[in-house]
């Protein structure tokens, strides 16, 4: 036995609202996941009490461990390691200059050198600082490999950190991640919300707009009917009864009744040297069926609506556009009585 029309309506709909479950679900995992293994440490970091370095945390902590956010230190001494960190500036491949954008030092916190990354000059008459705790940085690595490797240092390469403190590192990307793991699980959780609500296939876009029509039981009825009598023409991407078009995508539906299609056209989009083609089907309610194929099985389409619909404008140019949006009400009642006139005997 053949599918009606209504079991495909619902079929579509219980598809349509499994996939966007699933979606949802996905994206909200994604989001947590995100935040717990990545964006977590530096929200509870940031937003609660900071954490004071001690020459015992430094001791059991790893760089696998880090970055640890929101922390504090004060040293014995500062020292100046006389490395700075320099960024070069180019435009369009060129080079405009270079400006120093960190100043390395080690603060002596016990038994321990930990070098402070800060963006001024070092001052070895500051003790205390904050920022994050977080494995070397490209320079932070060379101005530690330069002294745990020079004799002249040898005494201390021991007490010296294969970490820093960065005292004023970029907290935007941390804020946009966090901003985007959010939205992410807002949107998930609207979906999920949307697939519960939409378990009611009255609920659903597909039988929402089909409802312009009138009871959507009986429509889906009328439709079926006019499907079993053997009425039915595929042209393309659109099917044809004797009162109706459907046009079936993925897992949506639309439907059109021929008595309401008003104008008809040809829509070409180029980008990139790329064209687009499309049947734009409008009907008496504003709404439209826009339908992208092949230029010619566009243009097959078209023909086969306006064979159907003969009463309909064809074509489009700024007075029909002008006429559709500006005075919709006389612009039907134009098609309308185009309609009765060919409708008459002759």
């Amino acid at each position: 036995m053949s599918m009606t029309m209504r079991d495909t309506i619902h079929r579509s709909i219980s598809r349509s609202n499994r996939n966007t479950a699933i979606i949802s679900i996905i994206a909200i995992v994604i989001a947590v996941a995100a935040f717990a293994l990545v964006t977590s440490k530096f929200i509870f970091g940031y937003f609660g009490s900071p954490v004071t370095i001690t020459d015992e945390l430094l001791t059991t902590t790893t760089t696998d461990s880090l970055p640890l956010f929101n922390t504090t230190v004060s040293g014995d001494a500062m020292y100046d390691s006389g490395w700075v960190e320099e960024t070069t500036t180019t435009r369009n491949g060129v080079s405009t200059g270079k400006s120093t954008t960190g100043y390395f030092g080690f603060l002596l916190v016990g038994e321990h050198l930990l070098l402070i990354k800060t963006s001024t000059d070092v001052n070895e008459d500051l003790n205390d600082y904050k920022g994050v705790l977080t494995p070397l940085d490209k320079v932070g690595q060379q101005v530690y490999d330069d002294y745990v490797t020079d004799p002249e240092y040898k005494e201390v390469k021991d007490l010296i950190l294969p970490m820093m403190v960065d005292t004023d590192y970029d907290k935007m990307p941390w804020f946009l991640g966090a901003g985007v793991e959010a939205l992410l699980a807002l949107g998930g959780l609207f979906g999920l919300a949307t697939a519960v609500s939409r378990s009611n296939p009255n609920n659903h876009p597909i039988l929402k707009r089909m409802a312009r029509f009138g009871d959507t039981e009986s429509v889906m009825s009328e439709i079926d009917n006019e499907m079993m009598s053997g009425e039915v023409t595929q042209v393309d991407k659109l099917q044809f009864t004797r009162n109706w078009i459907i046009y079936k995508s993925g897992n949506d539906m639309q439907f059109a009744r021929l008595a309401d299609v008003m104008w008809v056209y040809k829509f070409i989009m180029s980008r990139n040297g790329a064209k687009t083609y499309s049947a734009y089907i409008w009907e008496r309610s504003g709404q439209m069926l826009n339908v992208t194929s092949k230029d010619k099985n566009v243009d097959a389409m078209i023909v086969a609506v306006l064979q159907r619909a003969p009463w309909a404008i064809a074509g489009h140019n700024k007075d029909v556009e002008k006429a559709w949006k500006g005075d919709r009400a006389g612009f039907i009642r134009t098609v309308d009585d185009r309609r009765a006139q060919m409708s008459r005997p002759q």
